[in-house]
C-alpha cells in the first residue's frame, strides 16, 4: 500500500466533515498507530496492503487501557507540563471518530469495547471541564486584572502620531470587534482595478475605496472553506475613524500588496506578527500592564457582560468564537475599568452578522464609488 494516509482518509467519503476536520483526524490516527508499534514514523507501514494495515488498526482498538498507556508514555517533553486530561483527549477525539466513519470495529453499539472507549472519553473530557470551570482568568493572565481602563487606552492612542504602526493597531483593536492576534499578519489590501470577482475570493483582506469613504474588512478560516460553519468569514464594515487611519498607515508607508509587511516587504507570518504587536503594545502602554492582543478580547468581553444573551451571539461571531466562550471565559472583576460613557458607546455600535449579505453589498458599493472617482494627486493610491 503506497499511501497509509490515502486509505485511512477514504473511510470519511460522504461523511459532513470539513477537509480539515479529516486531515486533522487522520493525522491523529497515523500518529496513534506509529506509537502503538513504536515507530517514530509510518514510512515501514507501506509495506502492509490495506489488509495489513485493518489487522493494526483492529488490534489498538482491542486495548483502550494500554492506547492511553502508550499516549502518556509517548508524551514529548515540550507536552509535560500540558494537563493529562486534555492532552488525551487530543488522541481519543481522532481515534474515536475514525472508528465512528470506519465502521469495521463493532458489530453492536452495545460491544464492550465501544463502551470502554466512551467510558475513557467522558472521563477525560469530565475532567477538562472541571478544570475550565475552576479557570476565573485567562490563561496567560494573573488573577488580579492589571488597573489600566479603556478610556485610558484610547487617550494614549490618540495622541500617538497618525500613519504610525502602533496608532493604527490600537485602533483597529479598539474601533472593531478584536480579532485573533495573527489575523491581520495576512490581511491584502484592495483598492484599485477592483471588480466582483473579489467576492468569490477565499483570503484575508481589507477592500477600501479610493476615496477612502467606505472600506470592509473580512477574515477567512480556510480551514473549512467549502463547508457549512458558523465561522468560515468574518467581515466588517470600516468605521470612518479606521478609515482615517488607514488613510494616514498608507501614505506614510506605502505598504502594497498587504496591510502591513516586514522592513523588506515581505508578508508577516502569524507569529512574527504578534510578536511586533505584543512588542508595540508593550512601547506604547509599558510592560507592566501585559496589554496584548488577548487583553482587547478580553476586555471587549467584559464591556458586553451585561448585554442580552442574542447580541452576544453576534458579538462572539464577530470574534470567531462561540457565545459559550464567551460567556465562560473572561475577567471576573468588580474594577470600573471601562467608564459608563465609553461602555455606553461601544455597546450601541451594531454589526451585521450576515457575513454573506454585508460582503457583496460592500464591495459593489465600493466598486460603483470608484467608477466615479476623479483622479486627485492627494489621495494616496495603491495598486496590488
Amino acid at each position: 500500500m503506497k499511501d497509509v494516509k490515502k486509505y485511512l482518509k477514504s473511510f470519511y467519503d460522504g461523511s459532513n466533515l470539513s477537509d480539515y476536520s479529516v486531515n486533522h483526524y487522520v493525522l491523529g490516527v497515523t500518529r496513534i498507530v506509529s506509537y502503538i508499534l513504536d515507530r517514530k514514523d509510518m514510512a515501514n507501514i507501506e509495506d502492509f496492503d490495506d489488509e495489513g494495515l485493518k489487522k493494526i488498526l483492529i488490534k489498538v482498538n482491542k486495548k483502550p487501557q494500554e492506547f492511553i498507556r502508550y499516549v502518556l508514555d509517548k508524551r514529548p517533553e515540550s507536552k509535560l507540563n500540558e494537563q493529562e486530561h486534555s492532552y488525551v483527549l487530543s488522541y481519543l477525539d481522532p481515534w474515536m471518530s475514525f472508528v465512528k466513519h470506519a465502521k469495521f470495529f463493532y458489530k453492536s453499539d452495545k460491544d464492550p469495547i465501544k463502551l470502554e472507549w466512551e467510558r475513557l472519553k467522558n472521563f477525560y473530557q469530565e475532567k477538562l471541564n472541571e478544570d475550565r470551570n475552576k479557570r476565573t482568568v485567562p490563561k496567560n493572565y494573573t488573577e488580579t486584572v492589571k488597573e489600566i481602563t479603556m478610556d485610558r487606552i484610547i487617550e494614549i492612542r490618540d495622541g500617538l502620531k497618525n500613519g504610525s504602526f502602533e496608532k493604527l493597531l490600537i485602533t483597529l483593536y479598539t474601533e472593531l470587534p478584536p480579532s485573533r492576534g495573527g489575523d491581520y499578519a495576512s490581511v491584502k489590501l484592495y483598492r484599485s482595478d477592483l471588480s466582483e470577482d473579489i467576492i468569490d475570493r477565499h483570503e484575508n483582506c481589507m477592500v477600501i475605496s479610493k476615496d477612502f469613504t467606505r472600506g470592509v474588512v473580512r477574515f477567512v478560516d480556510t480551514k473549512v472553506i467549502g463547508k457549512a460553519r458558523d465561522f468560515d468569514q468574518v467581515v466588517i464594515e470600516l468605521p470612518k475613524i479606521v478609515l482615517n487611519q488607514v488613510y494616514h498607515y498608507i501614505d506614510r508607508n506605502n505598504t502594497g500588496k498587504y496591510l502591513f509587511v516586514k522592513p523588506d516587504g515581505q508578508q508577516y507570518t502569524q507569529k512574527a506578527f504578534s510578536n511586533k504587536s505584543n512588542r508595540a503594545f508593550a512601547s506604547v502602554f509599558g510592560s507592566k500592564f501585559n496589554v496584548n492582543t488577548n487583553y482587547f478580547r478580553h476586555m471587549y468581553i467584559l464591556v458586553h457582560k451585561d448585554t442580552p444573551l442574542d447580541k452576544r451571539v453576534q458579538l462572539s461571531k464577530l470574534m470567531g468564537h462561540n457565545v459559550i466562550t464567551s460567556l465562560s471565559y473572561q475577567w471576573k472583576t468588580d474594577k470600573p475599568l471601562v467608564s459608563n460613557k465609553l461602555r455606553q458607546e461601544i455597546i450601541s455600535r451594531d454589526y451585521n452578522t450576515d457575513f454573506n449579505i454585508v460582503w457583496k453589498n460592500t464591495i459593489r458599493d465600493i466598486i460603483k464609488i470608484n467608477k466615479k472617482y476623479i483622479k486627485d494627486t492627494s489621495v494616496i493610491r495603491v495598486d496590488v
